[in-house]
């Protein structure tokens, strides 16, 4: 299978910059939106910190139960990481040592292939 050209690599990181930027016009009013009614921002916090540990646990159940155990952690982490700054950090430090890891284990597979 060809390798995809770099003008649809460029056109779909274009799409992605504009999904990007959409979304974050769109949590801005919502943001703002909320720093109105102090009540309805410490409700939704809170709503997002038990939905938040509920996938977190629900992954963790996962590790040992049948199910997609580190994605559904990792997707714990990304809602509590739209409301919390200490868990965007532990997602992206994750993320980087997961990109690593590939990395790595690609090498290696083709190393070994290539020998």
């Amino acid at each position: 299978m060809a390798e995809p050209s770099s003008h649809h690599a460029a056109e779909d990181e274009r799409r992605l910059a504009q999904i990007r930027r959409r979304w974050a016009v769109r949590t801005a009013k919502w943001r703002t939106f909320m720093a109105q009614y102090p009540l309805l921002f410490w409700a939704w916090r809170i709503l997002v910190v038990i939905v938040g540990v509920i996938v977190i646990i629900a992954g963790i159940l996962m590790l040992v139960l049948p199910g997609p155990g580190w994605l559904t952690i990792f997707l714990g982490l990304a809602i509590l990481g739209s409301e919390f700054a200490w868990a965007r950090r532990l997602l992206t430090w994750t993320r980087i040592r997961v990109y690593a890891a590939a990395h790595r284990l690609q090498a290696w597979w083709k190393q070994r292939r290539d020998s």
